[in-house]
């Protein structure tokens, strides 16, 4: 996700901030990549309109 979001910080510049908040005891839990990488597009696309 963070490779993701630092192409999508290059494109949309200014307009983009991101912040990772991860518990501790969350360090140890797998998720598989494209049901975060869904969620990560759908609030880029929604979050950062003009």
């Amino acid at each position: 996700m963070r490779a993701y979001l630092d192409i999508e910080k290059l494109r949309f510049e200014e307009r983009l901030r991101a912040h990772f908040e991860i518990d501790a005891g969350m360090a140890h839990v797998t998720i598989p990549p494209m049901t975060l990488q869904t969620l990560v597009e759908n609030a880029v696309k929604y979050g950062v309109e003009r």
